[in-house]
């Protein structure tokens, strides 16, 4: 009996010579998307060029493509190339590189399904199209009813077992791809923020303005300094500095918007980006801070009477027409800077 009369059965109805690598290729489209933009994301100076590149040629191979051996081809190609690239990454960036190897070996453990589950199948495909044709030889009506019964009887048990295998391999693929964008998502708010504060780093403060002056919004930039913060470290000590640090970053972020950035600009330097507003509304809302932070009951008083509180000098620039983000930030130091020269506070 042919081939094509034995799939003529139906026997292979919802799973097919390709049901694993159909279900298989949107999991290994998106592993691929996570891979570049794992690459993307890196900043240790290594060439990804090479790996994207790769990367490119083989999404629409592992999506629309049914030849296996191009596929095995290809994905061999792309794991020498990515080994290549991870390892010149392993110096500067080890904890990204363990990341990415789950990602490879997540790729490689797909394409093996794809390429050899499939492999394996033909094999059990040409056993029993052998065992077919020589039913064909068979003058016994009875005896061949019983040989095309018990046949068609393994063919189903087969066909039920590999659909069980298909849908828990991709399940298992699911919750790796699901696992690895958790951590993705993670690893990227983490190098967004601030350890000790909590709120936005200085890459997530020139990220965001950068990208506020290119959209042309209305936006003030303040940059705010707390006042004597050497003293206070050298007086009271570092854990009574760093609890002024974090009041000070929680006291801007619940006084300001949800809108607005607050991030730790470097050291005792905060800056803040507050979008929609004019210079004379923010220099308000500012103000309000302060004074709520002078009122702080962190810092011990050095003497009887003397105020306890947090003093932070403050400069600000709103946005116009022409500026860039280093002019923004020139003209609220400058602001600052004329603070600290009036007593500060």
């Amino acid at each position: 009996m042919s081939k094509e009369r034995y799939i003529g059965l139906g026997l292979q109805a919802g799973g097919g010579e390709h049901g694993l690598a159909d279900a298989l290729r949107p999991v290994i489209d998106r592993a691929l998307t996570l891979l570049v933009e794992a690459l993307q994301n890196g900043e240790d100076g290594v060439d990804r060029t090479a790996a994207l590149a790769q990367i490119d040629i083989c999404r629409p191979l592992m999506t629309l493509t049914a030849d296996a051996e191009q596929i095995e081809r290809a994905g061999q190609e792309l794991f020498i190339v990515c080994d290549a690239t991870l390892k010149s990454m392993a110096a500067a960036r080890a904890a990204r590189q363990s990341e990415l190897n789950s990602l490879i070996g997540l790729v490689r453990e797909a394409v093996a399904a794809i390429a050899g589950d499939n492999h394996r199948f033909d094999a059990t495909l040409d056993q029993s199209t052998a065992r077919f044709e020589a039913m064909s030889r068979v003058d016994d009506l009875s005896v061949l009813k019983q040989q095309l019964s018990a046949e068609v009887s393994v063919l189903k048990k087969i066909a039920a077992e590999r659909q069980k295998s298909w849908e828990s391999t991709v399940r298992v693929f699911e919750s790796q791809v699901a696992t690895l964008e958790q951590q993705l998502v993670t690893t990227r708010l983490e190098a967004s923020l601030d350890p000790l504060t909590r709120i936005a780093n200085r890459r997530m403060f020139d990220d965001t303005c950068n990208q506020w002056v290119k959209a042309d919004k209305q936006f003030v930039l303040a940059l705010l300094d707390l006042d004597d913060f050497k003293n206070i470290n050298d007086t009271h000590g570092h854990a009574t500095g760093d609890k002024v640090l974090v009041e000070v970053a929680s006291t801007l972020k619940h006084a300001l918007r949800a809108s607005d950035l607050v991030s730790r600009y470097g050291g005792d330097e905060f800056a803040v980006l507050m979008a929609g507003v004019t210079l004379r509304q923010a220099e308000g809302r500012l103000k309000g801070v302060m004074a709520h932070l002078s009122q702080a009951p962190i810092v011990p008083s050095v003497a009887p009477g003397a105020p306890n509180g947090i003093t932070v000098s403050c400069g600000a620039a709103e946005f116009s027409a022409g500026d860039t983000e280093e002019s923004l930030l020139q003209r609220a130091d400058q602001a600052l800077y004329d603070a600290k020269k009036r007593g500060k506070g």
